[in-house]
């Protein structure tokens, strides 16, 4: 239980540190990894007080500029939102998780919707692609936890 914290916070600090970095990039797109992860954890972990903890830390990691940030308490309500979508909808944990992750990236990206539809739409399919990955490594890591 205590390790498996760890490494779950241990993942949202790197993937919050090199979602800051200009490394993630795919054809002029930044995925939303920090998201992503608190999303596809929070489809096993059921514990708010847990999902509170990772996303504060992760608020924590992505703070852009001193005081209070806008785009920071959008990235919050919408994670948190997304929580509450994947907890809520009556599909499988799979389809809630993708409808939770395209819901909650469109609100995060709602800036960029304004702006460029082209590239808010490419995040977001790219969004559902890492999203597919993180959930799969996340049922893997859930599993395990299960057994042990």
């Amino acid at each position: 239980m205590f390790l498996s914290s760890i490494l779950e916070i241990f993942a949202i600090i790197i993937l919050g540190i090199f979602q800051l970095t200009s490394i993630p990039f795919i054809y002029y797109v930044k995925p939303d990894l920090t998201l992503l992860a608190v999303l596809a954890m929070s489809a096993y972990e059921k514990r708010w007080i847990r999902r509170i903890a990772w996303l504060i830390i992760a608020a924590a990691i992505l703070k852009f500029t001193p005081g209070i940030d806008w785009r920071l308490a959008l990235f919050t309500a919408s994670a948190a939102f997304g929580m509450i979508l994947s907890d809520y909808l009556p599909w499988k944990r799979p389809v809630n998780f993708l409808i939770a992750v395209a819901v909650s990236g469109f609100a995060v990206n709602l800036e960029l919707f304004g702006l460029e539809w082209n590239a808010a739409l490419r995040e977001m399919g790219l969004d559902l692609i890492i999203g597919i990955i993180f959930f799969g490594l996340a049922s893997v890591f859930y599993a395990k936890k299960k057994i042990n």
